[in-house]
């Protein structure tokens, strides 16, 4: 049994740590490439409808930042990353430049009477 957790902890480290680096955030002439491991997805530049940003923080302490791309196309995929990944001005400049999705919603509901007596 003793064998057995061991085993799993190792083979889970190594699958973390080959993820790690066989993860990477990559810009065609059109579209944009998340790919992990496990999957490979794209998004054409002209199909994203704006951005997003979010934060999962841990119940024990500490929390991992998120950048999320949302296309205006519910059939593509929303590509969504960490933000530990180096990424240049030049990405962080073109990403700050789409739609702030999060402060549309925001302004949406700041607008709205809805539910109140």
């Amino acid at each position: 049994m003793l064998m057995t957790v061991a085993i799993v902890f190792v083979a889970v480290g190594l699958g973390l740590t080959l993820s790690s680096f066989k993860s990477r955030v990559t810009f065609t002439a059109d579209a944009i490439e998340s790919r992990t491991l496990f999957r490979q997805e794209s998004l054409p530049l002209h199909a994203i409808r704006g951005r997003r940003e979010y934060v999962v923080r841990n119940p024990k302490g500490g929390s991992t930042k998120h950048l999320k791309l949302v296309p205006n196309d519910d059939r593509l995929p929303t590509l969504d990353f960490l933000k530990y990944y180096t990424f240049d001005d030049v990405f962080f400049n073109w990403f700050y430049a789409l739609p702030d999705l999060d402060a549309e919603d925001k302004k949406r509901l700041k607008d709205s009477d809805f539910g109140l007596v």
